[in-house]
């Protein structure tokens, strides 16, 4: 999303209420900055009904804001509450508000919403003065299952560093840099994030790490997108490219002497004139 202006979906008139499946995508570039102004994120407002799973904002992604700034909503409120969801989301980018600023959602204002995380991390910055929270800067009641919290930042309220709110219920959820009230969090330390500890702890078939090279666990999403130079029938089938062998773009291996063209060997692509 570089060098693309995005408004963000969803305003106080017209709330979102429908679904954002991100697909195991990762977005990268997306920058908002609306400095005097409330409501900024993907979803800038959404309301009863709202999901938004399988997606992760990278450390390049930025969204800044006076109040109610979050990576995936900036506020959540109805008339008649309810409830929203959002599943399989990380956020590694950071957020700039004054107050009630989150990784996920900024503020869900109405008590009678209530709102669900499951398997979200957050290890990004939130940035701001008061009333802030590394999930969100006011959630109600929320619901949060699987979910670990790298807590950066500052503007925190003691006590309250994960997600404010009335008795949110943590259920296998753990926090590194924070206090939060309420059972059913658990706390790590940076090495335990970095070394495979954490990721033992949390539900199976869900997050991914590669020791050594991820700094903390990732949500079951693809790294990278293959080259559209490099035809996906020539990868062997853990996803990386055959080393020390030729290849036509056909996929075809290529054993004797090889006239001009164009070829493909330990993955990259070679022009023979």
């Amino acid at each position: 999303m570089t060098g693309y202006s995005f408004p963000g979906i969803g305003t106080n008139d017209a709330p979102f209420c429908g679904e954002i499946d991100g697909r195991k995508n990762i977005i990268s570039g997306l920058t908002m900055k609306r400095t005097g102004e409330t409501c900024v994120g993907l979803v800038n407002v959404g309301t009863d009904g709202l999901e938004v799973h399988d997606l992760t904002l990278d450390a390049s992604c930025t969204f800044t804001g006076y109040r109610y700034v979050g990576g995936f909503a900036g506020k959540v409120s109805g008339e008649n509450g309810g409830n929203v969801y959002f599943s399989n989301l990380g956020f590694e980018g950071t957020v700039n508000v004054n107050d009630n600023g989150g990784g996920i959602i900024g503020c869900v204002p109405n008590n009678d919403f209530t709102a669900h995380f499951t398997n979200c991390y957050t290890v990004g910055i939130v940035n701001g003065v008061s009333d802030n929270g590394a999930l969100s800067g006011w959630s109600s009641y929320a619901r949060i299952r699987n979910c670990y919290v790298l807590v950066k930042g500052k503007g925190w309220e003691n006590g309250h560093d994960i997600c404010r709110g009335f008795t949110p219920r943590f259920t296998n959820s753990y926090a590194c840099g924070a206090v939060q009230t309420g059972s059913g969090l658990s706390s790590f330390t940076e090495k335990e994030m970095q070394d495979g500890t954490l990721l033992k702890k949390l539900w199976p078939n869900v997050y991914h790490q590669e020791i050594g090279t991820d700094t903390h666990p990732l949500l079951s999403h693809p790294r990278s997108r293959t080259p559209e130079d490099q035809p996906n029938n020539i990868r062997s089938l853990n996803g990386t490219w055959i080393d020390g062998n030729w290849f036509d773009l056909s996929g075809r291996a290529v054993t004797s002497k090889m006239p001009r063209g164009i070829y493909i060997r330990n993955g990259k692509k070679v022009v023979i004139k």
